[in-house]
């Protein structure tokens, strides 16, 4: 596959930068050490039952986040105990504070797990402007030039390349990184929700061709950097996007809206609890404190789980990184 301009020189930037080194081959053999690292994507937020214990509690941690369905897979080649289980893995998190808060434990770990990123590039703004329309502060357009530049700016990617080499330094060549991408929320190509929307408070904001490619094309934009920055330290790139073919909004025959389908593998608020959260937006007054949509994450954990994975999706996630594990060492790579 040729791959993008963008992603092109993006990689050929990062292998500039770094002088690859031989290194002894990792092998895994059960039971694995398994620490788990990232944003709320990895800990699944939404996804089955909230975990209660103070620290899952604190990062919105949920019982059908992929880190844990790994952690519950029966296959005996890939057993994972709880005693060599972690599970750092936070909403809210970036590249920072997976680097910094998150990598305490690298040390004597077989399998290490990364998905981290979209937080810095303002994702919840353009979800915010583009599609739900909560609280409109902005405009679509000016939202999405500015996660666009975000995204290919040299800060994030210098952030991200950081990141993954003082992780890799610090796990040691023993260790095998696993970085996952993103999966897109949307079937852009169909027609049907041309004239559908999912903003209750601007019902004329519809789901147009245009506007869902341009929100998936962010999604393949993040990918790019995170694809590039991986090969470049030797880590393993998990393209999730391809499990999710035929389970997203606006799947052929589907008349959205269309929250409860469990065939859809992301999350969307439920009319109710969307229209609720609307009118608590729209509602102002002295009393009330400013709304940050840039920094949502402690007052509004109920609407986070928009366009987050479903216990399906975290199931399919799971799935391919094992299928990942298996194919390497079927290679003989491990």
């Amino acid at each position: 596959m040729q791959c993008r301009p963008f992603a092109c020189n993006l990689l050929a930037t990062l292998l500039a930068l770094l002088l690859l080194s031989s290194s002894s081959q990792a092998k895994i053999r059960a039971p694995i050490r398994y620490l788990a690292l990232g944003d709320s994507y990895a800990a699944g937020d939404g996804a089955g039952p909230k975990r209660l214990w103070p620290a899952d509690a604190a990062c919105g941690r949920f019982s059908g986040a992929y880190t844990y369905q790994i952690l519950n897979n029966t296959d005996p080649a890939f057993a994972i105990h709880w005693p060599h289980y972690e599970n750092h893995a936070c909403g809210g998190a970036t590249t920072s504070t997976v680097l910094w808060k998150q990598s305490f434990a690298l040390l004597h770990k077989d399998l290490i797990t990364i998905q981290v990123g979209g937080n810095e590039v303002d994702f919840f703004p353009v979800l915010n402007e583009c599609i739900q329309q909560w609280r409109p502060l902005s405009s679509c357009d000016r939202e999405l030039t500015r996660a666009r530049s975000l995204v290919q700016s040299a800060a994030f990617v210098e952030r991200f390349y950081d990141m993954l080499g003082a992780i890799k330094r610090h796990a040691g060549d023993e260790t095998l990184v696993f970085v996952l991408g993103y999966a897109r929320s949307f079937d852009a190509e169909t027609d049907q929700c041309n004239g559908v929307s999912f903003s209750l408070t601007n019902p004329a904001n519809v789901l147009s061709n245009e506007l869902r490619r341009d929100f998936n094309e962010l999604v393949v934009m993040l990918n790019d950097v995170i694809r590039a920055s991986a090969e470049a330290h030797g880590a393993v790139y998990v393209d999730i996007d391809a499990a999710f073919e035929g389970h997203r909004f606006c799947e052929p025959g589907v008349r959205e809206p269309r929250p409860d389908n469990e065939d859809t593998w992301f999350f969307r608020e439920t009319p109710q609890r969307h229209s609720a959260m609307a009118d608590g937006f729209l509602r102002s007054n002295s009393e009330q404190e400013p709304v940050s949509m840039r920094h949502p994450f402690r007052r509004f954990a109920d609407l986070m789980r928009s366009f987050h994975p479903t216990v399906n999706g975290h199931a399919a996630i799971s799935e391919r990184i094992v299928d990942v594990l298996k194919a390497q060492m079927s290679e003989g790579e491990l």
